[in-house]
């Protein structure tokens, strides 16, 4: 079965982060990868959220970005 990563953009992020939460946990991802796989997946307005994030706060671990977007 082939289970694709989903792409977001804008609005409320919690549906975008239960799909990736299943989508991880389906393909057992390292949690020290998530957040790289994830912002591969991140467009136009989100990305830039991701870059003024990562500039002011360094990188960041998985519970560091999801606690951003929420």
């Amino acid at each position: 079965m082939r289970v694709d990563f989903p792409r977001w953009e804008d609005g409320d992020p919690t549906g975008w982060l239960s799909c990736v939460k299943c989508y991880f946990r389906y393909h057992r991802t390292p949690e020290a990868t998530m957040v790289d796989i994830a912002v591969i997946h991140l467009e136009r307005d989100a990305i830039q959220w991701y870059n003024w994030l990562e500039h002011t706060q360094g990188v960041l671990t998985w519970r560091q970005f999801k606690s951003g977007l929420l």
